[in-house]
């Protein structure tokens, strides 16, 4: 991604300040000023040594005519030290070579001539040998001083470097889980805006598109506490320039970053948007600003400005590094919080669509009950009573005829009984006369009836439950008893129920054959009786159903329904 700089200004000049800055150049651990080692020019460090060796001639000859004795090489050496030390080994050597022509030109005899004598030879001689390993000791000492000064300023570089790394990790960690803190996306990036002041900025914005294609202002946040009132009007919508260069407008069309060292006048009326914002903006005086797009699954979702005001802090490359980390990450946590709202929203119209099919389904059987019972059940007990009222009126007069006769009458009783109960099995009228306890007990007491050695334990007390919740409950044990009738090959089973709190507790064990539940598939269409259809029923209602077997170590259907959810669901 190509970073946008307008800076107004030299390129090399702004930039390279900026980039000083943010890499430490100049600045110690400490906070105190230091300036990098600057190389004198030549001219400089030559003339150093024609000055000091002057100045040296014009000292020797003053203490010379006041004192009256000659000590000619005393402050050459002087001279010599200075030049080494301040300009090296060249203008050193030139040092020393302007003394010796001096030296011997006005203080050796014969003086005012370039001639010596051997005992003035000697002498220049002697000084000239002193002043070369002056001079070379004085260089390399100063070499060494550079050295040492050079890898104290790498060492407190490299040091300032690492701690300005360990703040932007710090910072990128806590920014981290601050994002992943919040499934509301507006309160994550308020978090976020809040967080990067006063780390990356004095003032901070935060801008994303609309369906429409607007563009709205969702968080500011800034350094100077005492303008809240002002930062909260600034939350508004607007509509973008879209053949805007610069700006937001700009980034959120391409994607591309905009990085301001200096902000010019047009792009503080597009950070305003508006006369009262632009106001607002040229009190606080802003300095340097970036804009960076928030980008998920290559979707430009907004953008956040970073705005340096009272800091006085210039942007550089490597701020914009950092401001875009931080972008991608914000991005990416404003996409997983609307795709987790989203599929909120959907499980939640799933949910409602299974609830709607259940008290669909729970009216139809309704329905059915009672047609079955007005209509067949009836038309089967009247034919019942003619039946044996015919046979005892005119009774056969073989027994063939009167066992075809008894024949017809037991199949009459039979129809009677088998439709009482398919209406008992579709609605118990037990369940919605006397609630959910009496009518499980009437259940457990057919089935002992039959011959089942069967427990029932029973606590929900004299409150009656929400009728969703007797239904669903009444469906689990009724399904999971008939289970146990047609695969576990064992009429031993029990069945509790109760109440826990703020939950009804249900609980069906049988000790026969058992299964793997993971082999179990999915019912298919119509009622999806089973195990499928026991889940949905109790997960829309807000509980849970486990279930809990293995081959030769009996079932246990267990659900745990709260009744806050199922009353939600009920209303």
């Amino acid at each position: 991604m190509d970073m946008i700089d307008h800076t107004g200004a030299d390129p090399a000049g702004d930039m390279g300040t900026v980039a000083a800055r943010n890499s430490g150049e100049g600045v110690n651990d400490g906070g105190d000023s230091y300036r990098p080692r600057v190389t004198r020019p030549a001219l400089v460090r030559y003339s150093l040594a024609f000055f000091t060796s002057a100045l040296a001639l014009l000292l020797t000859l003053l203490y010379t005519r006041l004192i009256g004795t000659t000590a000619p090489f005393i402050l050459f050496f002087a001279a010599v030290v200075v030049s080494s030390w301040y300009g090296g080994l060249g203008p050193g050597l030139l040092a020393i070579a302007i003394a010796a022509l001096v030296t011997d030109y006005f203080f050796l005899p014969p003086t005012h001539t370039l001639a010596m004598s051997q005992s003035s030879f000697l002498e220049l001689f002697l000084f000239l040998l002193a002043a070369l390993l002056i001079a070379w000791l004085t260089a390399a000492l100063r070499s060494a001083y550079r050295r040492a000064e050079a890898a104290q300023i790498r060492e407190k570089l490299a040091r300032a470097e690492a701690e300005r790394a360990q703040r932007r990790f710090a910072f990128l960690f806590e920014a981290s889980a601050l994002l992943a803190g919040s499934l509301d996306w507006r309160t994550t990036l308020a978090s976020m805006a809040d967080l990067a002041v006063p780390e990356m900025a004095d003032w901070c914005l935060v801008d994303v598109t609309e369906p429409d294609g607007a563009i709205r202002r969702v968080a500011t946040a800034k350094l100077n506490t005492s303008r809240s009132d002002q930062a909260q009007a600034r939350d508004h919508r607007y509509l973008p320039d879209l053949d805007a260069p610069f700006g937001v407008s700009r980034v959120m069309r391409t994607g591309e970053p905009e990085i301001y060292p200096k902000i010019p006048e047009p792009v503080l009326v597009d950070l305003a948007h508006g006369a009262e914002d632009l106001a607002l903006m040229r009190q606080i005086d802003p300095k340097s600003a970036m804009i960076v797009p928030l980008v998920a699954r290559n979707r430009t979702l907004g953008t956040i400005t970073f705005i340096s005001a009272e800091s006085g802090r210039h942007y550089g490359p490597g701020d914009l590094a950092l401001a875009e980390v931080l972008a991608r990450r914000a991005a990416l946590a404003v996409d997983n919080t609307r795709l987790y709202r989203e599929l909120a929203e959907s499980k939640q119209q799933l949910q409602n669509l299974v609830g709607r099919l259940l008290v669909a389904q729970e009216e139809e059987r309704r329905r059915v009950s009672y047609e079955v019972h007005d209509e067949l059940a009836q038309v089967a007990n009247a034919a019942q009573l003619h039946l044996e009222n015919y046979a005892h009126d005119y009774p056969p007069g073989s027994s063939e005829a009167r066992e075809e006769l008894e024949r017809a009458v037991e199949l009459a009783r039979r129809t009677v009984r088998d439709a009482r109960r398919v209406v008992n099995n579709l609605r118990p009228t037990t369940l919605d006369d006397f609630g959910l306890a009496a009518a499980l007990r009437l259940h457990v007491e057919e089935l002992r009836a039959e011959g089942w050695q069967i427990g029932y334990q029973e606590g929900l007390g004299e409150d009656r439950l929400p009728p969703l919740v007797e239904t669903a409950l009444f469906r689990v044990a009724q399904e999971s008893l008939t289970n146990v009738r047609k695969h576990a090959q064992t009429t031993q089973a029990n069945v509790t129920l109760e109440r826990r709190r703020d939950t009804i507790h249900l609980e069906v064990q049988d000790w026969g054959r058992g299964f793997d539940p993971a082999g179990v598939r999915e019912g298919g269409a119509g009622e999806r009786v089973g195990l499928p259809g026991m889940r949905e029923r109790i997960a829309w209602l807000g509980g849970h159903c486990i279930i809990e077997s293995q081959p030769g170590g009996g079932t246990r259907v267990t659900v745990e329904v709260p009744l806050e959810g199922a009353v939600a669901n009920e209303l």
